[in-house]
């Protein structure tokens, strides 16, 4: 958590808003961080370094959870109605991506929330997320799930490579609750694969690229089965 005594903050004048929310730039870094660009969602990555919401600038400790959804409309609670969706329904699953990565290193915030779902649950998966109000939309590789009211978008991987991630997944906490995340060295695979698909979206190759290198900075074993280019940043 993060205490944030007021007496403690200074603000300058810039002031962003983002949806119903007000925040106050600080001039101090929020999680140590250097200080980066302003909050503001690009791509679905959303980088929220140097403002604070003005409605949590008291002497109470702020929660990392009370952060995401300051930035990510109701982005916990829909995470969270996912995963009690697939668990009351026995359905395997493993998170991956960036909320799975946040997991093992300093976090960072994301408007997304990947998952691999087992390939024979998928179709009984989806008809469970559709009767809770969720929207469905199908592509090539995933099939995607946006609840309305919530800037939260859930992503489910259809590619048969991330199958077998469900079976090494193990229990860490996500929001407060202990949910099935796939294993570090199956998130660097899958992030490997992402990053080396020259197919994909620039934005979407320099965030696989950005959490490969937080890995790398945080587990040096790790370095050696990064690709070469991103060994040499390291």
């Amino acid at each position: 958590m993060l205490g944030i005594p007021e007496k403690n903050v200074q603000h300058s004048e810039g002031k962003q808003r983002i949806g119903s929310s007000e925040f106050l730039r600080c001039s101090k870094p929020v999680l140590g961080r250097k200080e980066g660009p302003s909050c503001q969602e690009e791509s679905n990555f959303v980088s929220c370094r140097c403002y604070l919401r003005a409605d949590m600038l008291t002497s109470r400790e702020v929660t990392s959870t009370e952060i995401f959804d300051a930035v990510v409309s109701a982005g916990s609670n829909t995470f969270l109605e996912v995963i009690d969706c697939l668990e009351q329904g026995s359905i395997t699953y493993a998170v991956i991506g960036g909320l799975a990565i946040n997991t093992y290193v300093e976090p960072v915030y994301t408007a997304d929330a990947d998952f691999v779902i087992g390939a024979a649950d998928l179709t009984r998966a989806q008809s469970l997320l559709q009767a809770r109000g969720f929207q469905t939309e199908a592509f090539e590789f995933s099939v995607n799930f946006a609840k309305p009211g919530s800037g939260l978008s859930v992503k489910v991987t259809i590619d048969p490579a991330y199958q077998d991630m469900i079976e090494r997944a193990q229990r860490r906490p996500i929001f407060g609750r202990e949910v099935f995340v796939a294993s570090l060295p199956d998130l660097i695979r899958g992030k490997i694969m992402a990053w080396s698909d020259e197919s994909g979206r620039a934005s979407k190759r320099a965030k696989d690229e950005a959490d490969l290198l937080r890995i790398g900075e945080t587990y040096p074993q790790t370095r050696s089965d990064l690709p070469e280019p991103l060994q040499s940043r390291l």
